[in-house]
């Protein structure tokens, strides 16, 4: 038993952030969703997915390398980061690789992953702002930050300690 309903929220955001972006639906709305009121899973993602313009001609999904720990910058976080590149922006979903329904119904929470540096390739030069999310509340974070990015494309993101999951948007700044 998922008493957590960690595999619906799992299951929504990685359909999110697959090739295809649309919110998964349960064939169990009737006998899970709706008797608990879990429609705020569903209501979570698409307040972020409102922030994402897909007015553009195509979308780029990826799976990206984790960062490396702020601590020990050998070691990479035991993370899952998929990434949906819209025009010049993208956002991501970073997820502990812990935070699995069958872990947590054993009693196994994950530990917070330590502060890490995430990179993000392939983007267009220029000044972007980050604009971290918390799918867990629901909120949008106020520690917006702006970045650069150079000539090589790549983003040096950090990323705060989070312990199941954290998404944000990466938007490129108008000139």
């Amino acid at each position: 038993v998922d008493s957590q309903h960690v595999g619906l929220h799992n299951f929504i955001w990685a359909g999110w952030f697959n090739q295809t972006p649309v919110i998964p639906m349960s064939w169990w709305w009737d006998n899970y969703i709706d008797p608990q009121n879990l429609w705020t899973e569903y209501e979570k993602l698409s307040l972020f997915a409102q922030k994402m313009d897909f007015n553009q001609d195509h979308l780029v999904f990826k799976t990206l390398t984790a960062g490396k720990s702020l601590e020990s910058p050998d070691k990479q976080v035991s993370c899952l980061v998929r990434c949906i590149y819209y025009g010049p922006d993208c956002a991501l979903w970073l997820k502990h690789m812990n935070y699995q329904w069958w872990m947590v119904n054993e009693g196994n929470e994950p530990l917070e992953l330590p502060p890490f540096i995430q990179i993000v390739p392939d983007l267009v030069p220029g000044q972007y702002t980050i604009t971290w999310y918390d799918p867990q509340t629901g909120e949008f974070l106020e520690n917006r930050r702006s970045e650069a990015v150079k000539e090589d494309g790549l983003l040096s993101l950090d990323v705060a300690s989070f312990a199941k999951d954290m998404a944000c948007i990466i938007r490129r700044k108008s000139y």
